[in-house]
């Protein structure tokens, strides 16, 4: 299984993998042999990118097994308040009157 993680610039990438690798052996789906690996992949444009492999003995429920996972990652980011960021643009529009005006109501 792999799941991909992107997490705001700013978070520590060493407790990042730390807390991707204790979760994912934390799992009871996840084999214990070979151990998960967790790496950090690199910069992206809104995120700083991580890789969680692990292996499950149990095929024929990967989906559910992958989904926990994912779920279990998600918790541990959560309760370590580190946030999983989207991408935000802004737009300029040339001649446009910056300034706000309300409408009558």
């Amino acid at each position: 299984m792999e799941i991909l993680v992107g997490v705001a610039y700013g978070s520590d990438p060493h407790q990042m993998l730390e807390i991707l690798s204790s979760t994912a052996l934390e799992q009871s789906s996840t084999l214990k042999d070979p151990p998960p690996v967790a790496t950090f992949l690199g910069f992206g444009h809104s995120s700083l990118t991580f890789s969680l492999r692990a292996w499950t003995g149990d095929f024929g429920n990967f989906l559910t097994a992958k989904s926990s996972l994912t779920l279990a990652v998600h918790d541990a980011l959560k309760a370590a308040s580190i946030v999983i960021p989207f991408p935000q643009r802004d737009v300029h529009l040339p001649g446009f009157d910056q300034q706000v005006t309300q409408h009558p109501e």
